[in-house]
């Protein structure tokens, strides 16, 4: 059974490409604050584990049903690499919602566990209309792990 966590920092700049190889950005999401009330945090299987906003960037742990839920697997590794890391990033701990905290001897024993399906959830954003442009280029920045 894997275990996954995601951190997202959707710096999502979806840009035209002008002859001159000049990107213009014509949409930017960098989470400042939290997951905007236009994106669609769809209900995931199982249910309950959905993607959270990290203020921080990192994976340490998540609020579910307002307790909080330490990541077994996360150890000491940084917040995601992102240029807009202050304003925090989108993320989804499945660290989280299956041990605990509690690493291997707590799979399975958490809050939201995977069973043997794993996780499937999804964060999309709002409909960006690119009918009108002769070309896009999506970046984003995002981390996963899984176990």
């Amino acid at each position: 059974m894997k275990r996954l966590f995601l951190l997202f920092s959707f710096v999502f700049s979806l840009a035209a490409l002008q002859a001159q190889e000049e990107l213009n950005v014509i949409y930017e999401e960098q989470f400042d604050g939290g997951i905007p009330a236009d994106w669609d945090v769809m209900q995931a299987t199982p249910a309950g584990a959905i993607w959270t906003w990290s203020d921080d960037g990192d994976a340490a742990d998540l609020i579910v049903d307002g307790e909080v839920t330490g990541a077994g697997f996360y150890g000491t590794r940084g917040p995601i690499e992102s240029p807009s890391v202050d304003n925090g990033c989108a993320m989804f701990n499945g660290d989280s919602y299956d041990n605990d905290g509690n690493g291997s001897d707590g799979l399975g024993l958490g809050p939201i566990p995977a069973g043997d399906v794993g996780y499937n959830g999804s964060l999309v954003s709002p409909t960006i209309d690119c009918s009108a442009l002769p070309g896009v280029v999506l970046l984003f920045n995002q981390y996963a792990r899984t176990f």
